[in-house]
C-alpha cells in the first residue's frame, strides 16, 4: 500500500520533469528561431545600407587602377582609346563608372571631349554608350561645336539621326554662328542636309557674317546641295552682311545652275 503511494508520487514527479524538459526544449527552440530571425533582419539591413558602397568593389583592381591613372593623365588619345575599347566590349557598367568619375570630360587641345571625338569619328556605339550614361549631348568644344554639329560636319548620318532622336539641339550654334545644317551644307554632306531639313532645321539660319546654308553650299561648289536647298524653298536671293549673294559667291559649276533658274 505504501509502495503504491510512492509509485504515484514518483509518476507525478516524472511527469512534471518531462513537462519541464519539454518546456525547456520549446524555449530553446524559440530562442534559436528568434536568433535566426534577428540575423536575417541584421543581414537585410546591412545589405540595404552597404550595397551602394560595395558596388565599387565589384570592379577589378586593374580597372580601378587604370581609371585612377587616366583621371590624372593629359594624354587625351589614351583616354579616348580606353572608352573605345570599353564600348567595343559592350560593358555598360564599366563605361558608366568611368563616366561617373568624369573621365569623358577630358579634352584634347581643341577642347573636344570623348563624346565630341566619338561623333567626329562616327562611332555610333560609343556615342550611344556615352549618352546612355548621361553625358551632356549639348557639351561644346572651345569653338562652340556640339556633338551634333561635329557629326553633321563629318557626314555621319546615323550619328546625326541618333543625336536628334535623343533631343540634341539642331539649332545650336558655334562661336561663328554655324548650325548643324550650315556645317553640313558647307562640307557638301547632302544626306545629312536632307535629313536635317526633314526634321525641321532652319534652312535660312545665318552665321555671324550672314551666310546661309545655301550661300555656303554655293561658295564651296556643292551643286547637289545647292539644288536640293533650292528645291525645298531656300532663298536664292539671300545676302551676307557684306552684300554677297548666292550667285556672286558661287563656283563656276554652281553659277551656271543659278543663272539657269534666274538667280541674281
Amino acid at each position: 500500500m505504501k509502495f503504491n503511494i510512492f509509485d504515484g508520487i514518483i509518476d507525478f514527479i516524472n511527469q512534471k520533469d518531462k513537462e519541464l524538459r519539454d518546456s525547456t526544449e520549446e524555449i530553446k527552440k524559440l530562442q534559436t528561431e528568434l536568433k535566426t530571425l534577428q540575423n536575417q533582419i541584421q543581414n537585410a539591413t546591412k545589405e540595404t545600407t552597404v550595397t551602394p558602397i560595395n558596388k565599387t568593389h565589384n570592379f577589378s583592381r586593374e580597372f580601378l587602377t587604370k581609371l585612377s591613372s587616366l583621371k590624372e593623365t593629359k594624354d587625351f588619345d589614351s583616354v579616348y582609346q580606353f572608352f573605345e575599347e570599353l564600348s567595343s566590349k559592350g560593358n555598360r557598367e564599366i563605361i558608366s563608372k568611368a563616366c561617373e568619375e568624369g573621365l569623358w570630360k577630358k579634352t584634347n587641345k581643341y577642347g573636344e571631349n570623348v563624346l565630341h571625338v566619338a561623333s567626329i569619328n562616327g562611332n555610333l556605339n560609343l556615342v550611344k554608350s556615352l549618352i546612355e550614361c548621361d553625358c551632356d549631348k549639348e557639351a561644346k568644344s572651345d569653338n562652340g561645336q556640339t556633338p551634333l554639329i561635329y557629326a553633321s560636319w563629318e557626314g555621319h548620318l546615323e550619328v546625326v539621326k541618333y543625336l536628334i532622336s535623343v533631343g540634341a539641339d539642331k539649332e545650336a550654334k558655334t562661336k561663328n554662328g554655324w548650325t548643324s545644317l550650315i556645317m553640313a551644307s558647307n562640307y557638301g554632306r547632302l544626306e545629312v542636309v536632307k535629313y536635317l531639313i526633314s526634321v525641321g532645321a532652319d534652312k535660312e539660319a545665318k552665321d555671324n557674317d550672314g551666310y546661309t546654308p545655301l550661300i555656303f553650299a554655293s561658295y564651296n561648289g556643292h551643286l547637289e546641295v545647292v539644288k536640293y536647298l533650292i528645291s525645298v524653298g531656300a532663298d536664292k536671293e539671300a545676302k551676307t552682311k557684306n552684300g554677297g549673294t548666292v550667285l556672286s559667291v558661287a563656283r563656276d559649276n554652281v553659277r551656271n545652275y543659278l543663272k539657269s533658274i534666274g538667280a541674281k
